[in-house]
């Protein structure tokens, strides 16, 4: 009686029959993929943040943010904290900044808020865990032409630095941009624009974040692709 071993050979009083193996070595070799397909999608986990689920109408002016507030200025958005705007309601056809719903993150450093203190003008965020990247919609607020810089950190150090030109607020040339970095272990980044002390005004929208895998899933994937890869190879010396 013929048996078969788990290299997929058949073993019996004739010895190997070897005639399949071709296709068994093909599909042994896809096997070795597995645990990076089934765990892809974790790798590729994220974060997308639109400033849609707030309680009840966000405000139009910055007048109506109380600090402390569900509007801002500081933000914890459950993976993401935020400092140094306030979400507001898009108000008319031309604030087209809120890329995604009617809601956006918008600083300024000359409208006071409810209690009569001013933004600083530049917008910062911390992570709850490191990530890989970094996207965003960056939207000019004011009526002429500026540059922003989206910049990483790591820590304290710089990670990566992105930098767009608009134009000026509702201009037909363009007024919101998108801002892209990627890095190892991001843990914050901060959007600041070339705009005059005193005349700082733009938002954000749509930040989209990867997360770095946990070190215990790379190493979970590592150890079965290798004990697969073995497992081939063993295979192969047998044929």
């Amino acid at each position: 009686m013929r048996s078969r071993d788990l290299c997929g050979g058949r073993w019996g009083r004739g010895g190997a029959n070897q005639a399949w193996l071709p296709a068994s070595r093909s599909i042994l070799r896809l096997a070795v993929l597995f645990p990076v397909l089934l765990l892809a999608p974790q790798l590729a986990s994220g974060l997308t943040v639109d400033f849609e689920d707030v309680p009840g109408l966000p405000p139009t002016t910055a007048e109506e943010v109380v600090p402390g507030g569900p509007f801002g200025p500081e933000l914890d958005l459950g993976g993401i904290a935020l400092d140094g705007g306030i979400i507001a309601l898009a108000i008319s056809p031309a604030d087209l900044a809120a890329t995604s719903g009617s809601n956006f993150y918008v600083t300024t450093d000359f409208m006071p808020l409810a209690d009569g203190s001013l933004l600083l003008g530049e917008i910062s965020a911390t992570l709850a865990s490191a990530a890989s990247s970094i996207t965003l919609d960056v939207g000019n607020g004011n009526l002429f032409a500026s540059t922003f810089t989206l910049t990483a950190y790591s820590g304290t150090a710089v990670v990566a630095s992105d930098s767009i030109p608009l134009g000026a607020f509702a201009s037909p040339g363009g007024f919101v941009g998108s801002l892209s970095v990627s890095g190892p272990a991001i843990t914050g980044f901060k959007i600041a624009s070339d705009q005059p002390d005193g005349f700082k005004l733009f938002s954000i929208d749509t930040i989209g974040i990867v997360s770095v895998p946990e070190p215990s899933l790379v190493a979970i994937i590592a150890a079965g692709a290798l004990a697969m890869l073995r497992f081939v190879q063993a295979c192969q010396r047998r044929s």
